[in-house]
């Protein structure tokens, strides 16, 4: 099939023609580099082919008609290799350029949803994974919020329930159910350091995190668990109350230990990390307010370079070696301390209260009070560092040691008093 004598303009004109229609059928009406080129070629090797003759190039033709000419008088085989070089572009890699108004682009943008970035192949779950975040380890004991693994709505078929995140150290939340006609109910749910002990009561894992259930109590019951890649840190779950009643602890416990290992295995205290004040007693190291120089001064044959050190450094334990002398320095938030909780004094500036503990003639309470705030309810509540002492020494001695300890502590903190 042939066409006949073409000029050079009306050839340039059949190949934005054909250009325009390919576009349209093949590429959704989006300019190609590829289907140009094409057309163009197309364009030339339909043209009529040349005369034995060809006529000779006239000296004012302009050098892109003398293209034109060349390629027509050109023999089969260079018109086979146009035809070749156009398969080359049209496999070329080149993208479509699209060419819209500033109303297209404004439209698209707004209807078009912002990407979805894709998760590190590190991180991407094998099909053999059930859906739930992959293992990793828990945050920082300041952003790790022990309220986020309670749901005071499910535990509330036990009785009405009431959330204190102010019921002790800066570790735990508790969650207070009032069953009807009982005393209550203290569901504590609180961070250990780890790991979890030797499997020796039964266990189960539920969404990456294993849960321990310990043998059941006259009046508490406590399940623990970590995740399966941390087990350096434990949350325990407990639910106990002061008398016996009705209600199971082991079901409450149960109900609260599933809760948390739910939130826990979704990433809960990831996503709603909790941000504590500044001034607040949290930012202190319990083992670092009193030094070894002060330990042994008090405490005869005290191992200071080897205490207990509590979740958060918000515990710290030291023992005597040479006797049953015991110092548990620790951090605590609840009601404010008056003068029903010890005889008020003071230390370097801090209200604090040294208490005789009558049903324990072997221990002596130093809680000094670090700052006061409202709660969630108006309530007000105090941040207080609480030193106690115990052994099997007189009573004046316990508290002259427990308030000179606490004294020495004081000292240390950088809050004003």
């Amino acid at each position: 099939m042939t066409i006949g004598p073409m000029s050079p303009t009306s050839r340039a004109l059949l190949s934005a023609v054909l250009g325009v229609a390919i576009n349209q059928i093949f590429n959704n009406g989006m300019f190609s580099l590829q289907w140009a080129i094409i057309s163009a070629v197309l364009a030339i090797l339909l043209a009529e082919p040349p005369s034995t003759n060809p006529p000779e190039l006239s000296p004012v033709e302009s050098p892109a008609n003398r293209v034109f000419t060349l390629i027509k008088g050109s023999p089969a085989n260079v018109k086979f290799c146009l035809l070749m070089l156009t398969v080359l572009v049209f496999a070329l890699p080149l993208r479509p350029i699209r060419i819209d108004s500033p109303a297209d682009q404004e439209s698209r943008a707004s209807s078009t949803p912002p990407p979805t970035p894709s998760p590190s192949p590190s991180m991407s779950p094998s099909p053999k994974d059930s859906p739930v975040r992959p293992p990793r380890s828990l945050p920082s004991p300041l952003a790790a919020d022990p309220c986020r693994l309670v749901d005071a709505v499910r535990l509330g078929r036990f009785g009405k329930t009431e959330i204190d995140p102010a019921y002790g150290n800066f570790d735990r939340c508790d969650v207070l159910i009032y069953p009807p006609g009982e005393d209550e109910v203290d569901v504590k749910v609180e961070f250990d350091p780890g790991p979890l002990p030797e499997q020796t009561t039964s266990s189960e894992t539920m969404k990456n995190v294993i849960v321990m259930k310990d043998p059941a109590q006259s009046t508490e019951c406590e399940r623990r668990m970590a995740l399966s890649a941390d087990n350096d840190t434990i949350v325990s779950v407990t639910a106990k109350r002061g008398e016996k009643g009705r209600a199971s602890l082991c079901d409450i416990a149960d109900t609260a230990a599933e809760i948390a290992a739910e939130k826990l295995g979704a990433g809960e205290l990831e996503k709603y990390p909790r941000s504590l004040p500044r001034d607040s007693l949290a930012n202190e190291d319990a083992c670092a307010l009193l030094s070894p120089d002060t330990l042994g001064e008090f405490v005869p044959g005290v191992d200071a370079a080897n205490p207990y050190v509590g979740y958060g450094d918000w515990t710290c334990k030291w023992s005597s070696t040479t006797g049953d002398l015991r110092v548990n320095l620790h951090f605590d938030q609840g009601r404010q301390p008056d003068s029903t909780d010890g005889a008020p004094t003071r230390l370097n500036g801090y209200r604090a209260f040294v208490e005789r503990w009558a049903d324990d003639e072997r221990t002596c309470l130093t809680q000094v009070v670090y700052r006061s705030y409202p709660d969630r309810y108006g309530r007000t509540k105090a941040e207080t560092l609480q030193l106690l002492v115990d052994g099997s020494f007189p009573m004046d001695r316990l508290c002259r040691v427990s308030t000179e300890l606490a004294r020495s502590a004081t000292a240390q903190l950088r809050g004003a008093a």
